[in-house]
Protein backbone atom coordinates (compact mmCIF):
# COMPACT_ATOMS: atom_id res chain seq x y z
CA UNK A 1 0.00 0.00 0.00
CA UNK A 2 1.13 3.68 -0.73
CA UNK A 3 0.38 7.05 0.31
CA UNK A 4 -1.88 7.92 -2.64
CA UNK A 5 -3.68 4.38 -2.13
CA UNK A 6 -3.89 5.27 1.45
CA UNK A 7 -5.35 8.80 1.05
CA UNK A 8 -7.78 7.67 -1.81
CA UNK A 9 -9.24 4.73 0.35
CA UNK A 10 -9.64 7.35 3.64
CA UNK A 11 -11.33 10.13 0.66
CA UNK A 12 -13.62 7.24 0.14
CA UNK A 13 -14.34 6.65 3.73
CA UNK A 14 -16.74 10.19 3.37
CA UNK A 15 -19.01 7.48 1.50
CA UNK A 16 -19.08 4.84 4.40
CA UNK A 17 -19.94 4.89 7.83
CA UNK A 18 -17.52 4.49 10.97
CA UNK A 19 -17.97 1.19 11.73
CA UNK A 20 -14.96 0.99 14.33
CA UNK A 21 -14.61 2.79 17.68
CA UNK A 22 -13.11 5.52 16.29
CA UNK A 23 -16.02 8.39 15.07
CA UNK A 24 -14.01 10.72 12.35
CA UNK A 25 -16.43 13.48 13.27
CA UNK A 26 -14.85 13.86 16.10
CA UNK A 27 -11.39 13.92 15.31
CA UNK A 28 -9.89 17.37 15.45
CA UNK A 29 -6.49 18.29 13.56
CA UNK A 30 -4.46 20.10 15.18
CA UNK A 31 -1.08 22.36 13.81
CA UNK A 32 1.17 19.72 15.19
CA UNK A 33 -0.31 16.78 13.43
CA UNK A 34 -0.56 18.90 10.24
CA UNK A 35 2.96 19.41 10.65
CA UNK A 36 4.17 15.93 11.28
CA UNK A 37 1.61 15.00 7.88
CA UNK A 38 3.83 17.57 5.89
CA UNK A 39 7.24 16.62 6.90
CA UNK A 40 6.09 13.06 5.89
CA UNK A 41 4.74 13.79 2.86
CA UNK A 42 8.07 13.59 0.66
CA UNK A 43 9.23 10.06 1.97
CA UNK A 44 5.36 8.32 1.83
CA UNK A 45 5.24 9.95 -2.18
CA UNK A 46 8.40 7.67 -2.58
CA UNK A 47 6.29 4.36 -1.51
CA UNK A 48 3.74 5.22 -4.66
CA UNK A 49 3.58 2.90 -6.83
CA UNK A 50 2.11 3.91 -10.60
CA UNK A 51 -0.94 0.94 -10.29
CA UNK A 52 -1.90 2.01 -6.93
CA UNK A 53 -5.06 3.95 -5.87
CA UNK A 54 -7.63 2.13 -7.61
CA UNK A 55 -9.59 0.02 -5.16
CA UNK A 56 -11.88 -2.74 -5.35
CA UNK A 57 -15.77 -2.26 -5.64
CA UNK A 58 -15.67 -4.78 -3.08
CA UNK A 59 -13.18 -3.41 -0.74
CA UNK A 60 -13.99 -2.96 3.21
CA UNK A 61 -13.88 1.71 2.85
CA UNK A 62 -14.42 1.72 6.70
CA UNK A 63 -11.84 3.40 8.97
CA UNK A 64 -10.93 0.43 10.88
CA UNK A 65 -9.83 -1.90 7.61
CA UNK A 66 -8.14 1.26 6.54
CA UNK A 67 -5.76 1.44 9.32
CA UNK A 68 -5.46 -2.52 9.17
CA UNK A 69 -4.22 -1.75 5.65
CA UNK A 70 -1.85 0.55 6.65
CA UNK A 71 -0.95 -1.45 9.57
CA UNK A 72 0.22 -4.34 7.01
CA UNK A 73 2.59 -2.42 5.09
CA UNK A 74 5.42 -2.00 6.83
CA UNK A 75 7.09 0.72 4.83
CA UNK A 76 4.49 2.80 5.77
CA UNK A 77 4.25 2.23 9.15
CA UNK A 78 8.26 2.60 9.33
CA UNK A 79 7.84 6.32 8.01
CA UNK A 80 4.96 7.06 10.06
CA UNK A 81 6.68 5.80 13.35
CA UNK A 82 9.63 7.99 12.33
CA UNK A 83 7.77 11.21 12.14
CA UNK A 84 5.65 10.90 15.43
CA UNK A 85 2.43 8.93 13.67
CA UNK A 86 0.30 6.21 13.18
CA UNK A 87 -2.07 4.71 10.76
CA UNK A 88 -5.21 5.83 12.67
CA UNK A 89 -3.53 9.43 12.57
CA UNK A 90 -2.88 9.62 8.53
CA UNK A 91 -6.53 7.64 8.09
CA UNK A 92 -8.24 10.39 10.46
CA UNK A 93 -6.81 13.27 9.62
CA UNK A 94 -6.88 12.85 5.95
CA UNK A 95 -10.69 12.14 6.39
CA UNK A 96 -10.99 15.42 8.45
CA UNK A 97 -8.63 17.07 5.86
CA UNK A 98 -11.03 16.01 2.98
CA UNK A 99 -14.21 17.01 5.15
CA UNK A 100 -13.25 20.23 5.84
CA UNK A 101 -11.15 21.25 2.33
CA UNK A 102 -14.66 19.93 0.70
CA UNK A 103 -17.16 22.57 2.91
CA UNK A 104 -13.74 25.80 2.44
CA UNK A 105 -14.22 24.41 -1.60
CA UNK A 106 -17.59 24.91 -1.62
CA UNK A 107 -19.17 27.15 0.84
CA UNK A 108 -19.11 30.31 -1.54
CA UNK A 109 -21.47 27.80 -3.76
CA UNK A 110 -24.10 28.21 -0.99
CA UNK A 111 -26.37 31.53 -0.14
CA UNK A 112 -25.47 32.55 3.70
CA UNK A 113 -28.22 30.36 5.47
CA UNK A 114 -27.46 27.21 3.87
CA UNK A 115 -23.93 27.50 4.59
CA UNK A 116 -24.99 28.36 8.26
CA UNK A 117 -27.02 25.56 8.48
CA UNK A 118 -24.49 23.25 6.94
CA UNK A 119 -21.82 24.49 9.04
CA UNK A 120 -24.17 24.23 12.66
CA UNK A 121 -25.11 20.45 11.63
CA UNK A 122 -21.12 19.37 11.99
CA UNK A 123 -19.55 18.05 14.88
CA UNK A 124 -17.69 21.14 17.28
CA UNK A 125 -14.74 18.87 16.02
CA UNK A 126 -15.68 19.12 12.30
CA UNK A 127 -15.87 22.75 12.68
CA UNK A 128 -12.89 24.10 14.41
CA UNK A 129 -11.36 21.50 11.53
CA UNK A 130 -12.73 24.05 8.93
CA UNK A 131 -11.79 26.92 11.00
CA UNK A 132 -8.33 25.50 10.50
CA UNK A 133 -8.28 25.34 6.86
CA UNK A 134 -9.74 28.50 5.90
CA UNK A 135 -7.32 30.21 8.42
CA UNK A 136 -4.35 27.77 6.51
CA UNK A 137 -6.21 28.93 3.25
CA UNK A 138 -6.53 32.36 4.18
CA UNK A 139 -2.66 32.29 5.32
CA UNK A 140 -1.52 31.84 1.76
Amino acid sequence: MNFLNTVLLAFSLLSASAMAADDASRFQLSPAIMQKLMNAEAEMKLLQKPDDGLATPDEDKSIAAAIRRIDADPKTTAVLAKHGLTSRDLVLSTHALYHAGMFVSTESTLDEKKRAALYQSYTSEQQANIDMIRAMHAAK
